[in-house]
């Protein structure tokens, strides 16, 4: 490799680099910006309702017990949300309730879950293309947050050059590593005040670097003052700080024995900071009694009741690992997993070969080349032990460690050159940088825009023809045209897929919700448990009715997965309406056929649910051999006491539901009494015995009453709408009266 590029192509690279860099950071936090619904990532929405605040001048957020807009960002210092007040105060706003209603089935931290629902709120399709009203307010407080990300690179690569030095082109890859990490655009591509707490931070790391290769002039302690004054009035977090600022003053110190200085220092930095920030921390005191608001916050959003063990502090820093890369929405839409896995291994290398470094580097007692990577290291692990200190009150997020985001794209850097010297190493990291922009790049195509994209509409005239009508009309706006279940059986874990097509007629007045509820044994049974259900905004959250032109038609799938412990066999019975998610109780919407009548349940629809393997007949059963027409046989029964149980088996598929009789005979061949109903009583009719399928039908035969004597027991089948007996052949020919005689009861 080394002879084939020259050695000058790294320094025209690293030349031109820099602005590249930050162009394509630029362009591509644009893209996730415009390709993400607006205020489609971790607490956007409260984000903007604190900027919306300020903005409309009712001052800095002041909790008096009742929830503010901005729930528990109202605890938050003030500094991000009053960068971007100024430009959100020009935009008329007016349209917020509509562009900000809420999705209430938002599946927030579940990237797995299997029906949509990623969006927390309920967004048109034209949505992404309005550049007016509160869409329009969102996109200039994203401008912000963008133009922060830059600094951040930015001050990054500054931070990489005091290590590496101007003319390591190091540097530049290193600030390639923090810009195209995709989770680092798609935060500055949203409404966070991490962005300005990340900024700052990469700008102070900058400054404490410094510090070590030149003692630090007035100007500059008051500077670094100021910073970290704004960091403490933009987020507590932002403060861990200070811990890796004063270690360097301390060094600093300590090598040019100016122990004098040093305190000089402290002070000015610390009179700097405090007369910039102290006074939020001061005015809280005042109203909370608590400088640093976390009493507001957990009144809002309350904390752990306990911290967690050492095994689920492992599973959540699972999460943190992932999310410090690449997941997307509300915690809620993830990468490929095999791409964490990469990622784990690359981190792994570097920060392997940065532990050798710092054993060549002790070893050998090289503390200048030493103490500049002490002081990132630290940099890192103060970001590192502030969020397992959060971790003990709440749930961590990758994003809280990015005020540390310079120091770990260096760490790695050198990890890696330290493994693989010479243009090797630098090779290895030029490409890694390439394939985390090319990431970068898939993630709001390949990624983001699929977990938000609504279904197509059509027109009526193109739904399946497979489609089962029922033209159901809720509210006079909203029509189910027709519904398709499959497949006809299915075993426990599997999933029944239920496709339905809907109309609307005219714009709902509000966003009503639709439910799909699947029922087992029992059958609909009000207040009683689904095995399976999915309640959504139409499009599994996407496209609300409201978004649904009058006249076009979504049809979409739910597919639901059946419990592995659910009870087979039995009959799955579907169930599906519309409600009002917000109405005392969720009754739903009354649904009405095209005659105008009333469907009381809302059954589109049954599905078998098969045992895994059908059993045989048990040993205590009488084999029988009767074959009835339509496919089914009575192959044994067990009769006792009162207890009869009749073992049938499907040869096909039977074409209709049959009710069984039972009929007690007395000895003048009288009938007496009956025990008539469907299999299983009614759990698993007839029409759903797939081939093959062995069924018991377990029933009591109530004998209170009956006179003592001899009765003679007769089983048989029939259709209940016609009365009609079905056929039925024995060992000897055709059974009489195709009612088969199974034993005889004898009462006392």
């Amino acid at each position: 490799m080394a002879g084939i590029v020259p050695k000058e192509f790294f320094v025209k690279v690293k030349e031109k680099g820099l602005t590249a860099i930050l162009a394509a950071f630029v362009l591509l936090a644009f893209l996730y910006a415009w390709i993400n619904p607006i205020l489609e990532s971790p607490d956007a929405i409260w984000h903007f309702e604190y900027i919306l605040y300020l903005a409309q001048g009712k001052g800095f957020p002041r909790y008096t017990g009742t929830s503010l807009p901005m729930l528990q960002e109202a605890s938050q210092p003030p500094l991000y949300y009053l960068l971007a007040a100024p430009l959100v105060s020009l935009i008329n706003v007016e349209d917020k309730p509509r562009v900000m209603e809420p999705n209430p089935h938002a599946a927030i931290g579940l990237p797995l879950y299997p029906y949509g629902n990623k969006n927390m709120l309920a967004h048109c399709p034209g949505e992404r293309f309005a550049f007016s009203g509160t869409v329009l307010a969102v996109r200039f407080a994203t401008i912000v947050s963008i133009l922060l990300g830059a600094i951040t690179v930015y001050f990054s690569y500054q931070a990489a050059c005091v290590l590496f030095g101007r003319k390591s082109p190091l540097a530049l890859l290193s600030a390639a590593i923090v810009a195209f990490n995709p989770q680092f655009i798609f935060l500055s591509a949203s409404i966070n005040n991490d962005n300005l707490v990340t900024a700052l931070a990469a700008i102070i790391f900058y400054f404490a670097l410094a510090f070590l290769r030149r003692a630090p002039s007035t100007r500059r302690l008051i500077l670094v003052g100021v910073l970290v004054g704004l960091v403490a009035i933009t987020k507590l977090n932002g403060l861990v700080v200070a811990l890796p600022l004063f270690l360097s003053l301390v060094i600093v110190a300590l090598r040019n024995r100016r122990f004098s200085d040093f305190i000089r220092w402290v002070l000015i930095l610390s009179l700097a900071a405090s007369l910039t920030g102290g006074w939020w921390y001061v005015r809280n005191f005042f109203l909370y009694s608590d400088p640093t608001g976390l009493k507001v916050m957990f009144a809002e959003f309350h904390p752990r009741e306990h911290p967690p063990s050492w095994q689920e502090t492992l599973y959540l820093f699972e999460g943190v690992r992932k999310s410090f890369w690449a997941v997307f929405g509300w915690f809620n839409v993830a990468v490929h997993s095999w791409i964490y896995s990469v990622l784990d291994w690359w981190m792994a290398i570097g920060l392997a070969g940065f532990g050798l470094f710092l054993v060549t580097a002790v070893w050998g007692k090289e503390r200048e080349k030493f103490l500049p990577w002490l002081l990132t290291l630290l940099w890192a692990f103060t970001s590192l032990f502030a969020l397992w200190l959060w971790t003990q009150k709440s749930y961590p997020q990758g994003r809280m460690l990015f005020p540390a985001l310079a120091a770990f794209s260096v760490i790695w850097v050198k990890g890696w050159t330290t493994l693989l010297p010479g243009r090797l190493g630098k090779w290895f990291i030029f490409f890694s940088a390439l394939a985390l922009e090319a990431l970068a790049l898939y993630s709001p195509l390949g990624y983001i825009w699929p977990a938000y994209a609504p279904p197509p509409l059509i027109e009526e005239s193109q739904i399946p023809a497979s489609l089962s009508r029922l033209n159901w009309t809720y509210a006079d706006s909203i029509k189910l045209l027709g519904v398709e279940i499959w497949p006809q059986s299915v075993k426990p874990g599997q999933a029944l897929n239920v496709r339905a097509c809907w109309q609307v007629l005219r714009s709902p007045d509000k966003n009503y919700s639709l439910f799909v509820h699947i029922w087992g044994r029992g059958g609909v049974i009000p207040g009683g448990k689904t095995l399976a259900q999915v309640d959504t905004f139409p499009g599994l959250g996407s496209l609300p009715f409201r978004c649904i032109p009058p006249g076009k038609v979504l049809c979409e799938v739910y597919p639901l997965r059946i419990p592995p412990d659910a009870e087979a066999p039995a009959k799955l019975t579907v169930e599906m309406g519309v409600y009002d998610f917000y109405e005392p109780g969720r009754p739903g919407l009354k649904a009405m056929d095209e005659d105008g009548r009333y469907i009381p349940l809302g059954i589109v629809g049954y599905a078998a649910l098969e045992p895994f393997e059908w059993p045989s007949l048990p040993p205590e059963a009488v084999p029988l051999n009767y074959r009835f027409s339509d496919g089914i046989k009575l192959v044994g029964f067990s009769l006792e006491g009162d207890v009869l149980k009749l073992y049938w088996l499907a040869e096909r598929r039977p074409t209709r539901d049959y009710t069984v009789f039972v009929h007690l005979v007395n000895e003048k061949g009288e009938w007496v009494a009956g025990f008539d109903g469907m299999p299983m009583g009614g759990d698993f009719p007839t029409s759903l015995w797939p081939q093959g399928a062995l069924v018991q039908d377990v029933r009591k035969l109530t004998l209170d009453g009956l006179p003592p004597g001899e009765y003679t027991v007769k089983v048989g089948l029939y259709f209940l709408e016609t009365m009609e007996r079905l056929a039925v052949e024995g060992p000897d020919g055709p059974v009489p009266e195709w009612a088969i005689t199974l034993g005889r009861i004898r009462l006392p």
